[in-house]
């Protein structure tokens, strides 16, 4: 039956045409086809629905993470992390030795200089020494402690 619709359709001066188009589309004709010719948003399911998917297109950021107290450990950590993770990588990319942004020692890849190497573990020790317990009064640490830049830490 849908064949013979189209078919007369199809036959029809354009004229013809153009006025069912128009009449379909504002629903005047609702016997003419067999499509429904009620507005989506007339029934109370599309309605909520529209509302639905109107309430979510307005979600933002602010709305969703900021307006719920409950979020605010979660963004805490996260900002925490990004922080932590930014300042590591800044300081691993710019300070380490084997890191070589200078166009001289970017050719050799085996460039060892001991000051560099000192001064990014200078830190270490001093960290590890802080406070006292069996692991750094160990007697395998003596070496570490004669260390002149290391004169600092007292047992």
């Amino acid at each position: 039956m849908s064949n013979v619709k189209l078919q007369r359709v199809q036959t029809r001066n354009d004229d013809e045409r153009d006025k069912q188009h128009e009449d379909f589309r504002l629903g005047t004709q609702p016997s003419q086809c067999n499509y429904r010719t009620t507005s989506f948003l007339n029934s109370s399911l599309d309605t909520s629905i529209t509302a639905t998917m109107a309430a979510r297109a307005t979600y933002n950021f602010t709305k969703t993470w900021l307006t719920d107290p409950s979020t605010y450990p979660i963004i805490a950590i996260m900002t925490v992390a990004l922080t932590g993770a930014s300042f590591t990588m800044m300081r691993y990319s710019t300070q380490h030795p084997d890191v070589h942004f200078d166009k001289d020692r970017r050719q050799d890849f085996f460039t060892y200089q001991p000051g560099e190497g000192e001064h990014w573990r200078a830190h270490r020790f001093t960290l590890a020494n802080g406070k006292r317990n069996p692991i750094n009064q160990s007697q395998l640490f003596d070496p570490m402690f004669e260390r002149p830049e290391n004169h600092h830490i007292h047992r």
